[in-house]
Protein backbone atom coordinates (compact mmCIF):
# COMPACT_ATOMS: atom_id res chain seq x y z
CA UNK A 1 0.00 0.00 0.00
CA UNK A 2 2.90 2.65 0.93
CA UNK A 3 4.59 1.53 -1.82
CA UNK A 4 1.81 2.05 -4.13
CA UNK A 5 1.22 5.63 -2.86
CA UNK A 6 4.59 6.50 -3.45
CA UNK A 7 4.54 5.72 -6.83
CA UNK A 8 1.18 7.18 -7.34
CA UNK A 9 3.37 10.61 -6.50
CA UNK A 10 6.39 9.79 -8.78
CA UNK A 11 3.80 9.19 -11.70
CA UNK A 12 2.26 13.01 -10.25
CA UNK A 13 5.72 14.22 -9.95
CA UNK A 14 6.43 12.83 -13.91
CA UNK A 15 3.60 14.21 -15.51
CA UNK A 16 4.43 17.78 -13.22
CA UNK A 17 1.07 18.01 -11.40
CA UNK A 18 2.82 19.05 -8.14
CA UNK A 19 4.16 22.76 -7.94
CA UNK A 20 7.52 22.90 -6.47
CA UNK A 21 6.41 23.96 -3.50
CA UNK A 22 4.89 20.31 -2.44
CA UNK A 23 7.38 18.47 -4.69
CA UNK A 24 10.00 20.10 -2.09
CA UNK A 25 7.83 18.91 0.30
CA UNK A 26 7.18 15.28 -0.59
CA UNK A 27 10.83 14.63 -1.40
CA UNK A 28 12.06 16.07 2.05
CA UNK A 29 9.14 13.87 4.08
CA UNK A 30 8.65 11.00 1.84
CA UNK A 31 12.45 10.37 0.04
CA UNK A 32 14.54 11.22 3.05
CA UNK A 33 12.17 8.47 5.59
CA UNK A 34 11.38 5.95 2.51
CA UNK A 35 14.74 5.80 1.47
CA UNK A 36 16.03 3.06 4.33
CA UNK A 37 12.66 1.13 4.49
CA UNK A 38 13.15 -2.59 5.44
CA UNK A 39 10.47 -3.08 2.49
CA UNK A 40 12.48 -3.86 -1.11
CA UNK A 41 9.54 -2.09 -2.69
CA UNK A 42 8.82 0.69 -0.36
CA UNK A 43 12.56 1.48 -1.05
CA UNK A 44 12.36 1.40 -4.88
CA UNK A 45 9.21 3.03 -5.39
CA UNK A 46 10.65 6.13 -2.62
CA UNK A 47 14.30 5.73 -5.50
CA UNK A 48 11.56 6.55 -8.37
CA UNK A 49 9.64 9.19 -7.06
CA UNK A 50 13.33 10.61 -5.69
CA UNK A 51 14.06 10.67 -9.65
CA UNK A 52 11.46 11.28 -11.16
CA UNK A 53 11.20 14.67 -8.30
CA UNK A 54 14.38 15.22 -8.93
CA UNK A 55 13.87 15.50 -13.04
CA UNK A 56 11.35 18.31 -12.08
CA UNK A 57 13.51 20.17 -10.05
CA UNK A 58 16.63 22.54 -11.30
CA UNK A 59 19.97 21.64 -10.63
CA UNK A 60 19.59 24.85 -7.93
CA UNK A 61 16.69 23.72 -6.49
CA UNK A 62 17.91 20.37 -5.81
CA UNK A 63 21.87 20.97 -4.46
CA UNK A 64 20.29 23.56 -2.23
CA UNK A 65 16.91 22.15 -0.92
CA UNK A 66 16.64 18.76 -2.01
CA UNK A 67 19.85 17.29 -1.14
CA UNK A 68 20.25 18.70 2.53
CA UNK A 69 16.91 16.42 3.49
CA UNK A 70 18.11 13.47 1.85
CA UNK A 71 21.55 13.47 2.96
CA UNK A 72 20.74 11.92 6.13
CA UNK A 73 19.43 8.73 4.02
CA UNK A 74 22.64 8.26 2.29
CA UNK A 75 25.95 7.18 2.62
CA UNK A 76 27.68 9.25 -0.11
CA UNK A 77 26.40 11.74 -1.70
CA UNK A 78 25.24 10.71 -5.29
CA UNK A 79 26.93 12.24 -8.83
CA UNK A 80 23.13 12.63 -9.76
CA UNK A 81 19.81 12.67 -8.06
CA UNK A 82 18.49 11.71 -11.69
CA UNK A 83 20.38 9.15 -11.94
CA UNK A 84 18.45 5.46 -10.34
CA UNK A 85 21.57 3.35 -10.01
CA UNK A 86 23.64 6.59 -8.63
CA UNK A 87 21.09 6.66 -5.97
CA UNK A 88 21.06 3.13 -5.09
CA UNK A 89 24.45 2.89 -4.69
CA UNK A 90 24.79 5.87 -1.65
CA UNK A 91 21.52 4.37 -0.05
CA UNK A 92 22.18 3.98 3.48
CA UNK A 93 21.52 0.41 4.59
CA UNK A 94 17.91 0.90 6.38
CA UNK A 95 16.86 -0.72 9.94
CA UNK A 96 16.16 -4.18 10.06
CA UNK A 97 12.56 -5.42 9.83
CA UNK A 98 11.14 -6.79 13.09
CA UNK A 99 10.13 -10.30 13.29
Amino acid sequence: MVAAAIGFLAAAARERWLRKRALLACLTKVSARFLRHPSAAVRGAAVEFTVAAAAALSPAELYARALPALLPALRCEPVSLRDAAALVDCIEPGAPRCE
